[in-house]
């Protein structure tokens, strides 16, 4: 079983593949009104690995790994504190999934994707799912999530 996610402080995005196929996705939000971040980290990582305690111990989680970009936009986000937040959010659910006995691969984003733009990794991940027959039209971190996924099983 291989569970990805697209982690973020305002969602998360998650694929469950099985056998190399996509079996579900969805996206998972942090409580709303906790405004501390390091609080909301805490209480949002307990609620991610709450989520996915039917899965077996020892199955893998990819999960995204946060990196700086020099862009104007990735500047803007490094500016403002977001990167440090999500890079210890990132840490933090990683020791609680290990904690619970699962592995983790951490997945940069330049080695799934590079530098291609949202638009054409969603046109890509729909293709895939309509070749393979998949009725899902995943949204927002989701999206990521599932082509983290097809990237480790070879089909992005």
């Amino acid at each position: 079983m291989i569970v990805a996610l697209d982690q973020g402080l305002s969602g998360t995005g998650w694929a469950l593949f099985e056998d190399g196929v996509l079996q579900d996705c969805g996206n998972l939000y942090p409580p709303k009104d906790i405004e501390d971040w390091l609080i909301r980290s805490e209480e949002f990582s307990a609620k991610i690995v709450d989520f996915f305690g039917q899965i077996k111990t020892g199955s893998t989680f990819l999960m995204e790994q946060p990196a700086y970009h020099g862009s104007d936009a990735g500047q803007t986000v490094a500016r403002s504190g977001s990167l440090v937040r999500l890079c210890y959010f990132s840490g933090m659910l990683h020791g609680y999934l290990r904690g619970e006995g699962y592995r983790i691969i951490s997945v940069p984003v330049m080695k799934w994707k590079g530098q291609l733009p949202k638009a054409v990794v969603e046109k890509r991940i729909y293709r895939v799912l309509e070749k393979q027959g998949i009725p899902l039209k995943p949204k927002s971190h989701a999206i990521d999530a599932i082509g983290i996924g097809m990237w480790h099983e070879g089909d992005f």
